[in-house]
């Protein structure tokens, strides 16, 4: 775990009010249809959502009024994975477009006094570190995750102000590392492409580090 066992004084399901896992419905039909986030809007391990085009999905009003997403609500992926990626991965949800979650995912909201920032950051500390694997159920070519196993975790949340100091300076470093990946996309082929293949993988090992010594009060005090 991220945090040493003496200062482990919380529950990561303190932090919200509450998490709902989402539905498939039935096929677009027009009235009823909304946007059904999935595993495969993520973007990678970013924390967001990617730019793809979404799929509709009939959800019938009653279950829409129980799981449709806001903004600032967390998206988590307690179904999937692979050989090579472990299943939990989290993104903070920014869309103004009405929208649940497919039955793989599970829509976690936070509860007042907690920063939506700051859990995503949080989270992706838990899954950079593997924190997600002790609460894995494998099964034949998918991997399960216990949520409520997940939640009860023991975890660090500091006050209201430390969280958004943290969020904040943890926006503008990844946007800054995210905006030099990103330059490094399309690059010639050869030993350049190798080359930046290899410096963009470094990025994206400092860009984990990163969150992972902020969230555990590791990295220089943000200001």
């Amino acid at each position: 775990m991220i945090f040493a066992i003496e200062r482990q004084a919380q529950r990561l399901k303190w932090a919200f009010e509450s998490c709902k896992n989402g539905a498939w419905g039935s096929e677009p039909e027009g009235e009823d249809d909304v946007v059904c986030i999935r595993a495969a809007d993520f973007d990678g391990q970013s924390g967001r959502l990617n730019n793809g085009e979404r799929t509709l999905r009939a959800i019938e009003p009653g279950v829409f009024e129980k799981l449709a997403l806001r903004s600032g609500d967390l998206v988590m992926e307690k179904s999937g994975g692979g050989e090579k990626q472990l299943v939990g991965r989290i993104v903070l949800f920014d869309d103004d477009r009405p929208s649940v979650t497919s039955n793989f995912l599970a829509r976690c909201r936070p509860a007042e006094g907690f920063d939506s920032r700051y859990l995503k950051y949080l989270m992706l500390a838990i899954y950079a570190v593997r924190g997600t694997y002790p609460h894995i159920k494998q099964s034949t070519g998918i991997q399960n995750m216990d949520l409520g196993s997940y939640l009860d975790m023991q975890v660090v949340i500091p006050e209201l102000h430390v969280q958004k100091e943290v969020a904040n300076f943890l926006d503008k470093k990844i946007d800054r590392i995210d905006e030099l990946i990103e330059k490094l996309g399309g690059v010639p082929s050869g030993g350049e492409k190798k080359q930046k293949k290899s410096l963009a993988n470094l990025l994206l090992e400092y860009r984990s580090a990163l969150i992972v010594l902020s969230v555990t009060g590791q990295a220089e005090r943000p200001l």
